[in-house]
């Protein structure tokens, strides 16, 4: 058998075959809280069977995923918002006119900083894939039976 350096296991990791089983995708409604409303909800439906397909989302890991998904949300909903209403608002004072960032958009930056740091614990950027521990499967030398 011809044994792979972890650098070949590693790029093996990051070209996963976005293609998930049924097991994925009946582990993924397993976990699935049933506090998410509709639209977190959705974002688990698309995302959780996957992350369940790579190994990210385990029992212990759900209630993670799960703010990741809430997060996601409040991210798309407050950038929808900014983008009608729009991020600044002008203040007069004795410098003259100044444009300030409106609050909404101080949450959102916060948000995505929160969102930002759950994808990568997920391994849901390109850059974080890599950063993920390849376990190797554990050969069978013969010695345990001795």
């Amino acid at each position: 058998m011809i044994r792979k350096t972890p650098r070949q296991l590693r790029q093996e990791k990051l070209f996963i075959p976005l293609t998930v089983n049924q097991e994925d995708i009946e582990t993924a409604e397993r976990l699935k809280p049933d506090w998410l409303d509709a639209e977190e909800g959705a974002i688990w439906d698309r995302l959780a069977p996957l992350a369940s397909f790579t190994g990210r989302l385990t029992e212990q890991y759900s209630e993670a995923f799960a703010e990741y998904c809430c997060l996601r949300v409040r991210i798309i909903n407050i950038r929808r918002e900014l983008n009608k209403t729009g991020w600044f608002y002008v203040t007069e004072g004795r410098h003259g006119e100044q444009r300030k960032l409106k609050p909404e958009a101080m949450q959102y930056n916060d948000d995505y900083r929160k969102w930002q740091a759950l994808s990568s614990k997920f391994g849901m950027t390109p850059g974080s894939v890599k950063n993920l521990k390849v376990v190797e499967p554990e050969e069978d030398d013969g010695f345990d039976a001795l």
